[in-house]
């Protein structure tokens, strides 16, 4: 066995001289592991015997790191046990990596400064310099498969980085995380702390790393945002690592689920509901295991305690089961199921209060540097009873009407009636931000209710939020954000309020935490009122949907998952139109001159690009190589205008998909059929198909394209001919 590695904290060895001592320095940890086994061209990630130790506490005991290009992992587990230490020891450089793996981590947002938002995430593009010097180097190697295999990679993602294209990219990437153009071109100070960690998420996605390591990725992002970001992470081709307790968000994403559990790191393959289904039939058959396992030990154990000094046939049948006991213990028992402890949370009974306990009639609000109203004719009434989800747009005024029914704002116009009785307890999402790090739970909660004077039965309180045992005094400075979130709904509780104000209290709290605290919102007698983008959690507590947005406050018929359906819509839709706005300033006249003046390999429609020369990499001092590999050619084609038309030969396998999406209308008693979507790397990309999109298809193969007998003959071809002629037309009006 190899001798493991030890990177520990730079504090405790002398003064930092290499960039990875620096990272450790600002991580804290021990980390010891196996060393790895790289090669020279490796992109996965396999690191054995791993140990983590922070601040005294073991995160991973000789486990195992295992991470495959193509696979989007979701790690999982309790607050507290270490799942953001791995992730920062991971993104610091802590842990050998294969040496051409380039990553990014998503861990905290940009700096407000008075560089523009688009300009912020561009900057971040220093990949393109790195593949050209990896490409210099594969060139000596090109006949070995894997070089040649990574070569042809290295060729499109050097298309995808294009500087045509890289400020396309960058703003479409802002445009799904709900910045318009004209907040793209805003200096990055203007913007607050959640809508900054979103720019820090463009960068990330923007770049687009062979591994993403992303820390709660969900948070400071509204329900049309994730959305969003589920559907552009689906598509994701490297490894994505990430934190996430969105049971919703994870099933949509992820292949594989990565459990942290006892120090180790338990592999499941599937979503989150597959990991549950999975899980489950696991310890099931392990707890029948053990039961048997331990029902035939204790009967060897009476037997032999009873016969072990018998006749000498007793005797022996004592000694041959002894044995057998012997070589069961020696070959390894199956370990009792451990489940994580069990948390439930408990909101203190309320004294009954006449309706309505909150009414707004007619209600208008703006800020006092506003000229425009953020809400306009506000009237409802909130009971004892209600169980309300506020959702819409970030910057739609979800927080202000929280802080308009607590009484931290006052309205513009109009009327607010409170009852006098009335106990408002509000979780504010930056609240955990705004503790004193230097005290503890206990102390905290102490310094909040002095009138308690007993130690213990502030203990008590503590421990129905889960926080016990070393957690109630550790500074607040090395518990998880998990565990800040439960100090804070723990000193909600025990104002006994009346109406209780969530806003975005899952951004750090982990499944079971989530359950129970929906679990605590059930049967808690008051009124809750909720800011979420935990699908999970609003369908589990919410009763009523309320939209804000356009300066109202609507009441949506429905439930969450009806709400979800019609924001994927309304995503579908905002991508479509701005992709059109992006083909319509491309198709621009003067934009195509400038085009055709900076790019040579620009052709006439319908005709093919030439095959584009070797590939020179910039001259570094030692002057450049030509490459024996030349890239492979893309046609190039341009949508065809008025009466003209462009014919496209694609050839294929006969079972090879065409990655192609068509769809069809009836203009009167006319079927037309038009190009829908080409999948990025498929056959019909690499005809040259996706300049095309959106245009009709004229005929395939000399046969026209008018009825939907001609359609089903279209799909057919495209499924199983080898070889197809396409006549596109002009895009139908």
């Amino acid at each position: 066995m190899g001798k493991k590695k030890t990177k520990t904290p730079a504090a405790s060895a002398p003064a930092p001289k290499a960039p990875v001592e620096e990272a450790i320095n600002k991580s804290g940890a021990v980390c010891n592991y196996m060393p790895p086994n790289y090669n020279e061209n490796a992109r996965n990630v396999k690191l054995e015997g791993l140990d983590i130790n922070y601040h005294g506490h073991h995160i991973l005991q000789e486990a195992r790191l295992e991470l495959i290009q193509g696979r989007r992992y979701g790690l999982i587990g309790p607050n507290g046990c270490g799942k953001s230490t791995l992730m920062n020891v991971l993104g610091l450089g802590e842990l050998e990596l294969p040496p051409k793996l380039d990553f990014f981590h998503l861990s905290h947002e940009v700096e407000g400064t008075e560089e523009k938002v688009l300009d912020c995430v561009m900057k971040v593009d220093t990949e393109k310099g790195r593949l050209e010097e990896e490409l210099e180097e594969l060139q000596e190697k090109e006949d070995d498969a894997d070089a040649a295999h990574r070569m042809d990679e290295i060729f499109l993602r050097l298309d995808e980085l294009d500087a045509e294209t890289a400020e396309t990219r960058a703003s479409r990437i802002l445009h799904g995380l709900g910045f318009d153009a004209e907040m793209q071109e805003r200096p990055c100070r203007s913007f607050s702390g959640g809508w900054r960690m979103r720019v820090a998420l463009a960068q990330v996605l923007f770049l687009r790393p062979s591994l993403m390591l992303l820390d709660e990725p969900t948070n400071h992002l509204d329900i049309e945002a994730v959305v969003w970001l589920e559907n552009y992470l689906k598509n994701f081709k490297g490894i994505l690592f990430m934190v996430s307790h969105s049971q919703d968000f994870m099933n949509s994403i992820c292949t594989n689920i990565i459990q942290m559990q006892g120090g180790k790191l338990v592999y499941f393959a599937g979503n989150y509901d597959q990991y549950s289904i999975t899980r489950e039939e696991k310890e099931e058959h392990q707890a029948k295991r053990r039961n048997w396992e331990q029902g035939q030990m204790k009967s060897m154990k009476d037997y032999i305690a009873r016969f072990g000094h018998g006749s000498k046939k007793m005797a022996r049948q004592a000694q041959s089961k002894e044995k057998t006991l012997a070589k069961m213990v020696r070959g390894g028992l199956t370990s009792e199921v451990r489940r994580d402890a069990r948390v439930n949370f408990v909101f203190p009974e309320v004294g009954y209060l006449p309706p309505p306990v909150i009414k707004f009639e007619n209600v208008y609000f703006k800020y006092p540097a506003q000229d425009k109203w953020l809400y306009e004719e506000i009237d409802f009434g909130v009971d004892l009873d209600s169980h309300i989800c506020l959702v819409g747009p970030n910057g739609a005024g979800k927080t202000t009407l929280q802080k308009l029914i607590t009484g931290e704002l006052e309205p513009t116009k109009g009327f607010i009636t409170r009852n006098g009785h009335c106990i408002v307890a509000r979780f504010n999402q930056h609240f955990v931000d705004q503790l004193d790090m230097d005290l503890t739970p206990l102390q905290y909660m102490r310094k909040e209710y002095p009138e308690v004077k007993e130690p213990e039965t502030m203990r008590s309180w503590l421990g129905r939020f889960g926080i016990t045992g070393i957690f109630q005094t550790a500074t607040m400075e090395t518990l998880s954000d998990g565990m800040k979130s439960r100090v804070v709904l723990a000193w909600m509780a025990h104002r006994a309020p009346h109406i209780l104000l969530l806003d975005e209290p899952t951004n750090h709290l982990d499944m079971d935490s989530i359950d129970a605290l929906a679990e605590a919102c059930n049967e808690f007698e008051g009124s809750v009122i909720l800011v979420s983008h935990d699908m999970r959690l609003i369908a589990q507590v919410a009763s009523e949907i309320w939209i804000c947005d356009n300066n109202r406050v609507t009441k949506f018929h429905g439930d969450i998952a009806d709400y979800k359906e019609v924001i994927e819509k309304r995503v579908e839709a905002a991508e479509a139109k701005y992709k059109k706005a992006q083909e319509v300033q491309h198709n621009d006249p003067g934009q195509k001159a400038a085009d055709k003046k900076a790019d040579p390999r620009k052709v006439e429609p319908g005709k093919a690009a030439p095959k584009k020369a070797a590939y020179v990499p910039p001259n570094r001092g030692g002057g450049g190589k030509v490459l024996s590999l030349s890239k492979p050619s893309v046609p190039v084609y341009k949508k065809p205008a008025g009466s003209g038309s462009v014919e496209v030969t694609v050839k294929k396998g006969a079972t090879d998909s065409m990655g192609i999406g068509v769809d069809g209308d009836f203009v009167g008693d006319e079927l037309v059929m038009t190009l829908d979507s080409v999948a990025e790397g498929g056959i019909g990309h690499k005809n040259g198909l996706t300049p095309l999109i959106g245009c009709r298809f004229a005929a395939f193969n000399g046969h026209p394209v008018t009825s939907e007998e001609d359609a089903d003959a279209l799909m057919t071809a495209v499924k199983e001919s080898t070889e197809i002629v396409f006549k596109f037309t002009a895009p139908p009006s």
